[in-house]
């Protein structure tokens, strides 16, 4: 019997509803189709979670890291990918192993193993670490990995634009100069601003990190804290119409 085939009818239906919801003319409800998949898929995120077995001995003392990082990484997967879910071929939680296991733990292994990403989660409390680890592609739909929302759609009418093109705004004109400030270290041309605008087009970060003359890991521990700490303003911006 396959197991938890309440969850999976659950699952199924809400890909199938968001494969039928074309980004080009329904994305409002697209969008609120994969804010409520994401936010199941995180309440339910042990029953995809890798085994601990599939980690090298060296790298179960960051076992729970790991996870995180790999987690996050399907979440990515599943909000550039989700179309491409073929029902035929057996349940959503079977396909979210597959991708977790196959593709995302072991880019999360060489994630938590640098050197200079790692430095920067050590001696950090739990929610330090857990944002430190949130991935920019949600901002462009305005919602979050678990799900929750950046930009509320009640804040949303026919009147004012979708958050992907408000968000877009704020970066672009930054209001108060803050997103072209804060930069890498020793580089102003690494800065927010220029960062967020790349990611914001789904571009690779090799090619951004050979054009910064930085590394990935560098470029991507600096944005993930960086959004962190832009999110809220970011709303703030687009809530008052600071635009």
């Amino acid at each position: 019997m396959e197991a938890h085939p309440r969850l999976n009818d659950q699952l199924q239906a809400l890909v199938l509803a968001i494969q039928g919801y074309s980004p080009e003319t329904a994305r409002l409800q697209r969008r609120k189709a994969l804010r409520q998949l994401l936010q199941l898929l995180h309440q339910h995120r042990r029953l995809y979670q890798p085994s601990k077995s599939r980690l090298p001995v060296s790298l179960h003392h960051a076992y729970e890291e790991i996870c995180d990082e790999a987690h996050t990484l399907l979440m990515a997967l599943i909000y550039e990918e989700i179309d491409r879910y073929d029902p035929s071929r057996g349940p959503v939680l079977n396909w979210l192993r597959f991708h977790i296991n196959r593709r995302c733990l072991s880019q999360a292994m060489k994630t938590i193993e640098d050197p200079i990403f790692s430095r920067h989660i050590r001696g950090s409390d739990k929610t330090q670490k857990h944002y430190l680890y949130k991935r920019e592609f949600f901002l462009r739909d305005g919602i979050q990995e678990d799900g929750r929302e950046l930009i509320s759609t009640s804040d949303i009418s026919e009147e004012n634009p979708l958050p992907s093109e408000q968000v877009r705004t704020v970066l672009e004109t930054d209001p108060q100069g803050e997103f072209r400030a804060t930069c890498v270290r020793g580089n102003p041309r690494a800065n927010f601003q220029v960062i967020a605008l790349w990611r914001f087009e789904n571009s690779k970060w090799d090619a951004l990190a050979t054009q910064l003359d930085e590394k990935v890991p560098t470029l991507s521990s600096f944005y993930q804290r960086s959004l962190k700490r832009f999110s809220p303003k970011i709303r703030e911006y687009i809530l008052d119409g600071a635009l």
